[in-house]
């Protein structure tokens, strides 16, 4: 009895004390470390979570929307917690449209967190909250779309995933149009669904800056379109158009091809995501030339009265260098080396200018210098230095070869031209927006410097207006009603280190209407097939015509049609196809079936060449020249009709077949001689004459 007493004793002597162990831990975690238990509680259910400030608004000049954000989801799993990742991978794969062996590898990660798409609908992120995998959760996010796609893709950039910008506007202005972040601080239970009964704060995120760009949209599409077209009808691998104000230096159009989709950018090479208008340079080829000749007349080396003689190459150090017209135009003057592009007098010209003159006006003109753009990694130019210049080479750079430009570059330059000797600051940025739509900062960049006097521009511009109208080597850029001013270009290109004769840049470049130019354009087509055509005057010349065209009658700039300015009206008739590598007998029948008259020279199966070009528009009976093959060494010529033909095409087909060219008057063809139909020894001079018929 007395031991089991002993034993009642000892049992709740212990249970006491185990009891009074125990108060005492209760009253230390409550009321000794309780503060400190509570805060390390919260510190781990509460969670600052940020909250992405929306992207400004990109427009264009007429507030047409380019770029918005617009609400996603965001997938994303915890592996720990996926309990039957094939079956939750199939669910998941038919609302995201993803592959089901993807989203198994993602869900059986060694990781607590894994995203599965961050750039799920908001459609598809409902779907999956219904779908209720375990492990899966969504939160709310927001991604950057272009709502026209591919329009412009070059100029916006894109932005990538978290909101950062990668290329374009996106990424120059982006301290304007990313705003400011948010933050949300409260307690989150482990789901991570906020528990609303704990206090929280909420810094509200400030939206970014809407950005107004100088683009204007329906520029833009008319010109991708011009440029897609002309790229696939000469099998070009890529160009470029530019539509600028030359008086303010503000970008109206930027186009590229190949370009790409800003929506879907990651499915594109890396090749077509850049901006080849800023970052590339190229040789600038017979477009230069304007910058040639405003140096000399600057500087008085020439007047547009000088003459020099051409008999179609130069001999400089030993080096022959041939004009584009190996057989010469023989006295030239100034008006019509530019019309007609010859070599020969720039070579002259940039010779007796010398090497410090022509590099200065290299240098004003900003031929290898950044324009200061506002788009991203714009490149310069490359000149040779001073000290490295042989003769040699400032003949050829006094023609647009051994020196390289970017095409932003060469176009500020001819807008120096179009406006009267001042360098503009191209720009494609016109004003930032607020959240209520009011201006709160215009761009309005002040010109870089002049660089030429007034008189020189407009002379300059007047032998420019040569190169488009009946005599020039640009008659394919004319607009029936405008008085404008170009310069054709055909640039050799490198490969394999060396000049290509295979391998060249068809560009025109020009400005109008004259005499107050409110449009500056440039065309670049890269590597054209040259059994297609490969001239600036063939293949860029109609790009910018069709693109002038329409930009001026959209922007409801009236033709002008005074008797003096009115260019040559074309009679409607046939369209001549391209023929070029079809058979010589099939090429014929289609040429007589349009109502037009076939001449084939040569004896080769196929077309080589053909003139007129592909794409003119012909009156009933015109001849249609097919050159099938050169003709064989010491045989005779029969020379072919060339009544209507301009002055280069003329040029061209003389040289072909081996016959010289004299040339009388300006125009088109109307007589030869010998007459047509003679049959005359290679070597025989041609006298051709021309005149401004109606063609």
């Amino acid at each position: 009895m007395r031991k089991m007493r002993r034993r009642i004793i000892w049992i709740s002597a212990c249970l006491g004390l185990a009891l009074g162990v125990l108060v005492v831990r209760i009253f230390y975690e409550q009321v000794i470390a309780g503060g400190n238990l509570a805060a390390r509680a919260r510190n781990e259910t509460t969670q600052t979570r940020p909250l992405p400030a929306s992207r400004g608004l990109i427009y264009d000049r007429q507030g047409r929307i380019l770029a918005l954000d617009v609400p996603d989801a965001v997938i994303a799993a915890d592996p720990h917690e996926v309990k039957k990742p094939a079956a939750e991978a199939g669910v998941l794969a038919g609302i995201l449209h993803l592959r089901a062996s993807v989203l198994v590898k993602a869900l059986t990660a060694p990781t607590s967190f894994v995203y599965l798409d961050r750039l799920a609908t908001t459609a598809q992120g409902a779907a999956v909250k219904k779908a209720k995998p375990a492990g899966v959760f969504v939160t709310a996010g927001t991604r950057r779309e272009y709502p026209l796609g591919k329009l412009a893709a070059q100029v916006l950039g894109f932005v990538g995933l978290g909101g950062r910008p990668l290329a374009g506007v996106e990424l120059y202005y982006q301290k304007y149009l990313a705003g400011k972040a948010g933050q949300e601080i409260g307690q989150f239970d482990a789901a991570g669904n906020f528990l609303a009964q704990f206090p929280h704060t909420i810094v509200p995120p400030v939206p970014g800056d809407s950005l107004q760009l100088t683009l204007d949209a329906v520029i833009q599409a008319d010109a991708q379109n011009a440029l897609q077209q002309a790229i696939t009808k000469f099998h070009a691998k890529s160009g470029q158009v530019i539509v600028m104000d030359p008086n303010s230096g503000a970008i109206l159009a930027l186009a590229v091809y190949p370009t790409f989709d800003p929506n879907h950018y990651y499915r594109y090479p890396a090749a077509d995501l850049g901006d080849p208008v800023v970052t590339d340079t190229y040789p600038p080829g017979s477009t230069f030339k304007l910058v040639t000749a405003s140096a000399a007349l600057a500087t008085h080396t020439i007047t547009t009265s000088t003459v020099f003689y051409d008999p179609g190459y130069k001999i400089i150090g030993g080096v022959r260098v041939n004009n584009w017209y190996p057989k010469g135009f023989g006295k030239v003057s100034f008006d019509k080396a530019v019309a007609l592009s010859d070599d020969i007098y720039f070579m002259d010209t940039g010779l007796k200018l010398g090497v410090t003159k022509f590099l200065r006006y290299v240098h004003l003109f900003g031929i290898n210098s950044p324009t200061g753009v506002d788009l991203p990694g714009e490149g310069a130019g490359i000149v040779l230095p001073a000290a490295s210049v042989r003769p040699i080479d400032l003949a050829n750079m006094s023609f647009g070869q051994t020196l390289t430009t970017t095409p932003i570059g060469l176009l500020d330059a001819a807008c120096a031209v179009a406006n009267g000797g001042l360098l503009p600051r191209p720009h494609v940025g016109r004003a930032l927006l607020n959240g209520d739509g009011k201006v709160v900062k215009k761009f309005h960049p002040a010109p870089i410097r002049r660089v030429i006097p007034r008189w020189v521009a407009a002379e300059v511009s007047a032998a420019m207006r040569g190169v488009i109208t009946s005599h020039g080597t640009g008659t394919s850029a004319e607009v029936p009603g405008y008085v404008l001013a170009g310069k054709t270009g055909t640039a050799q290109l490198v490969a394999n280190g060396k000049v290509s004769n295979r391998r060249f840049m068809a560009s025109f470049i020009g400005f109008g209407p004259l005499p107050n130019p409110k449009l500056a354009i440039l065309v670049q087509i890269l590597a054209p097939n040259p059994k297609i055509g490969f001239y600036g005057a063939q293949v860029a010349a109609p790009v910018w015509a069709k693109v002038m065209g329409e930009s001026l009658r959209y922007l409801g700039i009236p033709p002008q049609v005074s008797a003096q300015t009115a260019p040559i009206p074309m009679t409607v008739g046939a369209t001549v196809p391209d023929l070029s590598a079809k058979p010589a007998t099939a090429a014929a029948t289609a040429v007589s079936r349009l109502g037009l008259k076939p001449v084939v020279v040569g004896n080769g199966p196929d077309v080589l060449r053909q003139y007129p070009f592909p794409g003119t528009v012909e009156k009933a009976g015109t001849a249609v020249i097919l050159l099938t093959a050169r003709p064989a060494a010491g045989a005779k010529v029969v020379l072919p009709p060339l009544q209507g033909l301009d002055m280069r095409e003329v040029a061209d087909i003389l040289d072909e077949l081996n016959l010289g060219f004299t040339p009388a008057g300006t125009g088109y063809a109307v007589d030869t001689k010998p007459a047509a139909g003679t049959a005359v020894n290679q070597g025989t001079g041609v006298t051709v004459t021309f005149s401004a018929p109606v063609k």
